[in-house]
């Protein structure tokens, strides 16, 4: 159950950060393209879809009661 938490807060947290330098400053656009290829399929793997990911399991994860 921690680790749901964990994720749910942690990843929640991130994308929510990430979203408002992006909006404030403009700094998600540059950000996301350093740490990943942008080569074809790769494109939709960025920051933003990973930190949505951890926090989609974790809030999956606390909603199924486990």
């Amino acid at each position: 159950m921690n680790v749901f938490w964990i994720a749910a807060l942690a990843g929640t947290l991130f994308f929510i950060l990430r979203v408002a330098l992006s909006i404030v400053g403009g700094f998600g656009d540059d950000m996301s393209d350093e740490l990943v290829a942008t080569e074809g399929a790769f494109k939709l793997l960025t920051l933003n879809s990973i930190a949505g990911f951890i926090a989609m399991f974790g809030w999956a994860g606390l909603a199924t009661g486990e």
